[in-house]
């Protein structure tokens, strides 16, 4: 679901924005907690990079570098 933020009530929306880094998000229905959006963790990695030790952010560049090698041959 995609909720655009300046279609939100003023309130909310400055709610959302005072939101820290870091951050559990609980979302509340009457009174009951329907959903928690957790922080993710510095050090979690997704996809075929889990558990290899690779730095994503060098395996990203490294990427890069080989894509602008390729584009100017």
């Amino acid at each position: 679901m995609l909720i655009e933020l300046s279609q939100l009530p003023q309130i909310i929306q400055q709610q959302i924005l005072q939101v820290k880094t870091g951050e559990t998000v609980q979302f509340v229905n009457n009174g009951e907690i329907f959903a928690n959006v957790l922080p993710v963790e510095d050090d979690e990695v997704f996809g075929m990079l889990r558990g290899k030790g690779i730095d994503g952010v060098a395996f990203q560049n490294a990427l890069r570098d080989e894509w602008q090698d390729y584009a100017t041959h």
